[in-house]
């Protein structure tokens, strides 16, 4: 177990390689006639230093989903920011330098030294990719 002041300079050194910035949202709304939530985004969190990584990189059976009848891939990322930043599932992120949205699946909270928030996001590809 580390100490107090070795988890700060981890912390501090996780931080340094945060690199872009990100906003954080909240879907929140009413339900459409089906049971399903119409999101309105409401700002969680800006300027939030973050990194982005994409996990995998090839399609795949797994990665390639049918919405109606056209195919659509789907990108799987982590998401690291900041200790004590707070993500949850179903918030969407924004980086600052793309402005790609991403959208939060799953947390990972079970860190032993919690030196950073982590959590798995997902990105629809357009025709753009």
């Amino acid at each position: 177990m580390l100490d107090a002041v070795q988890l700060a300079q981890l912390r501090a050194t996780t931080e340094s390689f945060l690199t872009d910035t990100c906003m954080i949202e909240e879907g929140t709304g009413p339900l459409d006639d089906y049971g399903g939530n119409v999101p309105n985004w409401q700002l969680v969190a800006a300027a939030v230093a973050c990194r982005v990584i994409r996990i995998g990189g090839r399609q795949n059976p797994s990665n390639v989903q049918e919405y109606g009848a056209q195919e659509a891939m789907i990108d799987q990322y982590r998401l690291i920011v900041p200790h004590g930043t707070l993500v949850s599932v179903d918030q969407r992120v924004t980086v600052t330098s793309t402005g790609l949205t991403y959208f939060i699946t799953g947390v990972m909270d079970k860190w032993t030294d919690k030196a950073d928030a982590q959590a798995m996001m997902i990105r629809e590809r357009d025709s753009d990719g």
